[in-house]
């Protein structure tokens, strides 16, 4: 008996190592790109080639244009395939087809934000050169998907997956993802200056925010007494993170070699794989060498045959809040004297084994419509938009690498409008350039740091200013210029916002690269690794004196240090100064009111 249950447990544990072997040579001999040898892609004008180099970075080289947009949609879908595939069903709110009822909630939020119908009237309207651009790159896709039939990347497989023939609207809902992650689009300033306001009044709102100034209607602050704070409205959108982007250039006067040099470290999220494709593309109308986002063709930080360039992100307040007053039915929303429709469409949810789930998106004049909340008091609103305005970032950016010095600029980013970005460019004759690319909203009747009442026609936007509104910084004498994610100190001709990053990031590199004159690709490199915070120094500086014990050991610890932000050592004693600094500013209020925490590094500083 003994040895036939033996015998059985190790026929069935013969069978399991079988059954996880076979599936794990099953994903592996499969959805492997291609590397070497021919590839047949339908529509090509003439043969392109495609080599590797060491690191696995593919250079194109095509007679035109059209042909290099195909072959970089194959090399996006042989190398990213399943990155590819759920950017876009991310986009489109379809995560729910895949993952069930748990993307449901995120998938309503997307069909409400409408950013596949943006993408889509997007198309519509752009130039016929980028949209004969786009259906090349989603021919090249579709041709190695056409190609591969269920060979596909095992991620796809496990999900039995079977993409879908690639758009043009999947590529630009990418570049809509894209600019909702770089923008507060789903938790407005606004929205958390209101709840300050429901907590705490006008006055003490406007203080605790360090923005005494701010334009408040009377209206808004009668909604906001008549609605009790929230615990979790506020503590949700404090500052955590505390990550950010930088870039910088500097002139030939200090670079070793008498050129003009360009770094760029775009902090995004991380991922596996990474958020962008490195790639070189060579055509006789384009050439250019740098980072692509998979699912879209050109490239977007790099460099052309006679320029640089460079971005970070650029908090432009291009987000407003318009309260709504509705009429019984839902279907208008008050303007004035009068009423203007809401515009509405039902849309379905499929669920992977589940029911699916009817959404209805909405719209006004003013932007997205959201019902009013219940859950967290928040009224019926309008959100509009700067990406809700027309514009052609591929156009943009493609003109841009064709930039024959920094003096094509201006006119190259003429269409870009979102997500808007600092630019750095640097060209061959040793030009240096700042300027901001995109649009900011050309507002009247406040200057939209609070909700505005939207029913009120003394108040909204007129569209989005022209790009020739935007301020520039051409060849400073320094020969430095340096952005991380905060303004730079130029006359600024319209409202932009208040919401950037503090300056010590972007401080402490202009320091750097002024203190030098011989720049190059390896101390630019060792530049971008530095870990001491100027921020930690501004503030050790104002402890002050007169401590005891523990207290006082930590204050001499942290009047020798050198703001190096290392794993170990002054830095963490730092960490919880500062925590410990922002709970003494802040968080007795907030405790007080019965809401989260809401300090931050920019409001610590405004006060």
């Amino acid at each position: 008996m003994f040895r036939t249950i033996v015998r059985g447990i190790g026929i069935l544990l013969l069978v399991a190592l079988v059954v996880v072997a076979g599936a794990y040579f099953w994903l592996r001999a499969g959805g492997r790109p291609q590397r070497d040898g021919d590839a047949v892609l339908a529509g090509l004008g003439s043969a392109v080639t495609v080599r590797f180099d060491a690191r696995g970075v593919p250079d194109v080289e095509a007679d035109s244009e059209a042909d290099a947009w195909r072959a970089v949609g194959w090399l996006h879908a042989n190398d990213r395939l399943f990155q590819m595939e759920m950017s876009r069903r991310a986009a489109s709110g379809r995560l729910s087809e895949l993952f069930g009822a748990r993307a449901v909630r995120f998938d309503q939020r997307m069909r409400r934000l409408r950013f596949r119908r943006l993408a889509e009237a997007a198309v519509a309207s752009a130039r016929p050169e980028t949209r004969a651009a786009l259906e090349a790159y989603a021919e090249g896709v579709n041709a190695w998907l056409a190609a591969r039939g269920g060979d596909l990347p095992p991620e796809l497989r496990l999900l039995r997956v079977r993409p879908e023939p690639w758009t043009s609207a999947d590529t630009i809902s990418l570049t809509v993802m894209m600019a909702r992650n770089l923008s507060p689009i789903e938790a407005p300033p606004e929205l958390e200056r209101f709840e300050l306001l429901r907590a705490f009044g006008p006055e003490r709102a406007r203080e605790l925010d360090g923005a005494p100034d701010a334009d408040l209607f009377p209206e808004i602050e009668e909604l906001a007494r008549t609605l009790a704070a929230q615990p979790d409205d506020v503590g949700a959108r404090a500052e955590s993170s505390g990550l950010g982007s930088n870039n910088w250039t500097v002139a030939p006067s200090r670079a070793r070699d008498g050129d003009a040099l360009v770094a760029n470290d775009p902090h995004l999220g991380l991922g596996l794989p990474n958020v962008w494709y490195q790639i070189s593309i060579r055509t006789p109308t384009y050439r250019a060498a740098g980072m692509t986002l998979p699912g879209s063709p050109p490239v977007i930080l790099g460099r052309g045959p006679s320029v640089a360039w460079a971005m970070t992100n650029l908090y432009v307040d291009d987000v407003d809040v318009f309260f709504e007053r509705p009429d019984a039915e839902g279907k208008r929303v008050a303007r004035g004297d009068g009423w203007a429709p809401i515009e509405s469409a039902r849309e379905t949810i499929l669920v992977d084994d589940g029911e699916s789930v009817e959404v209805e998106v909405k719209w006004t004049d003013r932007g997205t419509y959201l019902d009013a909340d219940v859950e967290s008091g928040l009224p019926a609103r309008s959100l509009a938009w700067g990406a809700l305005e027309p514009g052609d970032q591929f156009a943009a950016i493609v003109a841009l690498a064709q930039a024959s010095s920094v003096a094509d600029v201006r006119a190259a980013i003429e269409p870009w409008v979102f997500p808007p970005q600092n630019l750095l460019v640097a060209d061959r004759r040793g030009e240096i350039l700042w300027t901001p690319i995109g649009r900011a909203p050309d507002r009247f009747g406040w200057d939209g740091r609070f909700p505005a009442p939207g029913w009120s026609p003394e108040v909204g936007w007129r569209g989005l200013l022209p790009a020739a509104a935007n301020p520039e910084l051409l060849d400073p004498e320094e020969g430095v210029i340096a952005t991380a994610n905060s303004f730079l100190p130029v006359p600024v001709p319209e409202w932009f916002g208040e919401d950037f990053d503090t300056s010590f990031r972007m401080d402490r590199i202009r320091e750097s690269l002024a203190a030098r004159d011989d720049w190059d690709v390896e101390s630019f490199s060792t530049l971008q690794g530095d870990i001491v915070s100027e921020w930690a120094r501004f503030l050790v500086a104002r402890i002050g004196d007169g401590y005891e014990g523990d207290a006082a050991r930590a204050a001499t610890a942290l009047a020798g240090w050198d703001g190096a932000m290392a794993l170990s050592g002054p830095s963490a004693l730092f960490a919880l100064f500062e925590r410990a600094l922002q709970r003494a500013t802040f968080e007795d209020e907030a405790e007080a009111a019965g809401i989260g925490r809401f300090g931050t590094r920019w409001r610590l500083l405004r006060l």
